[in-house]
C-alpha cells in the first residue's frame, strides 16, 4: 500500500529515531489526569492522532519514535527552547507561532486555526447620541490638537 511506499522512500537525512515532545492541551494531548497525575506519555487527543498519522505517511513506525509529555516551568517557550537545543528532534503541541519563537525553530503550517474571538454589550445610546457619535467617528485617527492645525 501506499503507507509503506512511504517507508521506502523516507528521507535519508532524517534519524532513524525521533524524540517528540508534547505538553497537556486539553482535546489535543492528555498530559495531565483529571486528578492532577502527571503522564509521562500522552494518553489521547487530536494532536497525538495527528502525529501518528503524519509520521506513518513519512515512513515512521510507532517503534521509530518516542512522545514524551513535557512539564518543564516556563510553559510553551520552555518546549520550544528544548528543541532549538536539540535535546527533542521535534515538539507537537498547541502554540501559537510568534516571530520571536520562529527565531529559534522552524514551524510547519498551523495544523488548526480558530476563530475565538472576545465580544461583549455594546452600551446603548440613544438614537440622538448615535447620530452624534457616527458624524463624528471620523475624527477618531487624529487629536484635538491635529484637527486645529488643518
Amino acid at each position: 500500500g501506499v503507507g509503506s511506499r512511504w517507508a521506502e522512500l523516507r528521507d535519508k537525512s532524517f534519524p532513524p529515531k525521533l524524540k517528540i515532545l508534547t505538553k497537556h492541551c486539553p482535546g489535543f494531548s492528555t498530559c495531565i489526569g483529571e486528578d492532577g497525575t502527571r503522564f509521562t506519555s500522552p494518553r489521547n487527543g487530536y494532536s497525538i492522532d495527528h502525529l501518528e498519522k503524519v509520521l506513518s505517511q513519512v515512513g515512521y513506525s510507532s517503534s521509530d519514535y518516542s512522545l514524551t509529555c513535557f512539564h518543564g516551568d516556563g510553559g510553551p517557550d520552555a518546549l520550544i527552547l528544548e528543541v532549538s537545543r536539540e535535546l527533542a528532534d521535534l515538539a507537537h503541541a498547541c502554540f501559537t507561532i510568534s516571530s520571536d519563537r520562529q527565531r529559534l525553530v522552524t514551524f510547519s503550517s498551523p495544523v488548526m486555526s480558530t476563530s475565538l474571538g472576545i465580544l461583549m454589550l455594546r452600551p446603548e445610546y440613544s438614537l440622538e447620541q448615535s447620530i452624534i457619535r457616527t458624524l463624528f467617528i471620523v475624527s477618531k485617527p487624529f487629536g484635538t490638537q491635529t484637527w486645529w492645525l488643518l
